[in-house]
C-alpha cells in the first residue's frame, strides 16, 4: 500500500521558536497532530523534530483500551488488564517499539520510543524517489 506525504520543511533557530512552541499552537486545529522529535547523542548534531498534521496511522489508549488504527482502515482493540500488556499491545514490525511512558511531576505525559537507526525517512523516499 501506497501513501503520498506531503512534507514541509524549514529550519530554524532553537533559541527563537521551539518544535513544542509550533506543536502546541497546531494541535488545537489538527486534533490527531503528534510531535516527534529525536536526537543524534554519538555526533551531537542532526537533532530532527517532526511535527505531523494529519497521522495516517494511529493507537489511542482510553477507559482500559488500546486502539490501533492502520491506513488500510485495518482496526483492533484490546482490553488492558495490566500495565505492561499496553506497551506489548503496542508491538508491531514497522513501528518503533514502545519502551516505557509515564507523567512528570509537572504533569506533562511522555512516552520513550525505541531508537531506530538509519536516515530520515524523508531522505530515503526523496532518495529513491519514492510515492510513499
Amino acid at each position: 500500500m501506497k501513501h503520498k506525504l506531503e512534507i514541509h520543511s524549514k529550519k530554524l533557530l532553537a533559541d527563537t521558536l521551539t518544535p513544542v512552541n509550533i506543536y502546541l499552537k497546531l494541535r488545537d486545529v489538527f486534533a490527531g497532530s503528534i510531535l516527534l522529535e529525536s536526537s543524534d547523542y554519538h555526533g551531537h548534531e542532526n537533532s530532527l523534530s517532526f511535527i505531523c498534521c494529519e497521522p495516517i496511522a494511529s493507537f489511542q489508549v482510553k477507559n482500559e483500551t488500546i486502539e490501533v488504527r492502520l491506513p488500510n482502515h485495518f482496526k483492533t482493540t484490546t482490553t488492558i488488564t495490566a500495565r505492561d500488556q499496553v506497551l506489548a499491545g503496542l508491538d508491531h514490525p514497522n513501528i518503533a517499539r514502545l519502551i516505557d511512558g509515564g507523567v512528570t511531576a509537572a504533569g506533562i505525559p511522555y512516552l520513550v520510543m525505541e531508537y531506530v537507526d538509519g536516515v530520515p525517512i524523508t531522505r530515503h523516499a526523496s532518495e529513491h524517489k519514492l510515492d510513499v
